[in-house]
């Protein structure tokens, strides 16, 4: 699945466009530390940020601290210097299994950016700039100031269902069906395709018979009509 991101005249012009971008992105916690090391003897996690990376994210290490510490209550969490985190030791009690298992978990934490955003990539169409995602999320992606919402997309049908109705849905497959043939040179009249997008959106339920051992009865919900 993936987005075109419009954005609002005053973002569009390709300013800062990147860090714009960047912002949308579900970032996790391993994106951004350059290692993790066990003290087994401690049993506890050191973690070595790097600073660059929180920086253009438009973070620190303190609030690290405070996302790890609301992920992770039962473990405490310290500050070593300027790029370095300290979790668990202290009277926590676990065995270094337990230990291998709360770094995984750590590496997974998210801490910036639009969740299920995998990929974003900055690009100019005509006199604008859009952005390009790998992933989806429109309930969220709509919702941000610097959005244009009238002219976003995804080609996730099921979230256009559930954000913008069944109409809009029919509208996404319709699109991407012409989308693929004209990019294999076909000329397919626009109303065989509305039909199979319109088709594609029934549900049918297949119910037992009283006099028939065989689901003979058919019930058709049509949501367009």
């Amino acid at each position: 699945p993936m987005m075109e991101i419009h954005l609002k005249s005053h973002y569009s012009k390709g300013q800062d466009i990147k860090k714009l971008a960047l912002s949308l992105k579900e970032t996790l916690i391993e994106e951004v530390v350059t290692r993790f090391v066990i003290n087994p003897l401690g049993l506890s996690i050191d973690i070595t940020v790097d600073e660059q990376k929180l920086a253009a994210l438009d973070l620190d290490v303190k609030e690290l601290k405070k996302k790890l510490r609301t992920a992770f209550k039962s473990f405490p969490v310290e500050v070593e210097g300027e790029n370095r985190l300290i979790i668990g030791g202290g009277k926590q009690k676990m065995d270094l299994k337990e230990l291998y298992k709360l770094k995984e978990k750590i590496k997974k934490l998210y801490i910036k950016g639009v969740k299920n955003i995998r990929q974003v990539l900055p690009v100019k169409k005509d006199e604008e700039y859009i952005i390009v995602t790998a992933g989806t999320s429109l309930h969220r992606v709509l919702a941000l100031p610097f959005v244009d919402a009238t002219r976003t997309t995804t080609n996730n049908i099921h979230e256009v269902a559930e954000v913008l109705g069944i109409e809009a849905a029919s509208d996404v497959i319709l699109r991407e069906v012409l989308n693929v043939i004209e990019t294999q040179g076909l000329n397919v009249d626009t109303r065989h395709i509305m039909l199979v997008a319109h088709a594609n959106l029934l549900r049918i339920a297949m119910l037992p018979s009283p006099r028939s051992p065989q689901p003979v009865t058919r019930q058709v919900w049509a949501p367009i009509t």
